[in-house]
């Protein structure tokens, strides 16, 4: 497991991980129990990853706005 906005090198390829989502149910949900406040990515934990390209970005959905190529 990585923290939010983690990047590392692994072999000359690079890497960051910016895990969580919105849960779109959680009115349903218990909270601290089956949703948490803190599973949302911030902007502070995408700043940690930096401005530099990534190869690989590990997340649960898809950025906003992110380039598959």
């Amino acid at each position: 497991m990585a923290p939010f906005g983690a990047r590392w090198a692994w072999q000359g390829v690079r890497f960051g991980a910016l895990g969580g989502a919105y849960s779109i149910d959680k009115d349903v949900r218990v909270p601290m129990m089956e949703w948490w406040p803190g599973e949302e990515p911030t902007e502070a934990a995408a700043g940690r990853l930096g401005d530099k390209p990534l190869e690989i970005l590990a997340c649960h959905d898809a950025p906003l706005g992110g380039n598959p190529s």
